[in-house]
């Protein structure tokens, strides 16, 4: 059973596929870069999140980008993720912790 807050972040993510689709294929040829950006998760240094994906962690310390001091709206994952995802703060889009109930 999907809890209303999963639905609405299921929702937004549609959102955003539909934009790139629509939009995407308009900028080729634009002056600006393209970006491709990928988030992913649990790639801790200290618990070797990457070991069991050496081709990842190779693509991505090698041909990636390091941001040696970054901010978050909460420390805890799923709540910042989809606060990076919705562009919305913990309270407004409910996912409070890293369980199912939300």
């Amino acid at each position: 059973v999907r809890s209303a807050t999963h639905l609405k972040l299921a929702e937004s993510m549609e959102h955003l596929l539909l934009l790139l689709s629509v939009f995407g294929p308009l900028t080729i040829g634009a002056s600006q870069p393209n970006i491709v950006f990928i988030l992913t998760d649990d790639q801790d240094v200290t618990l070797g999140g990457l070991q069991p994906m050496p081709k990842t962690k190779k693509l991505m310390t090698e041909k990636g980008v390091f941001f040696s001091n970054a901010f978050v709206s909460t420390p805890i994952c799923c709540p910042s993720r989809s606060s990076y995802l919705t562009g919305n703060y913990i309270h407004n889009h409910g996912a409070l912790n890293n369980s199912i109930e939300g």
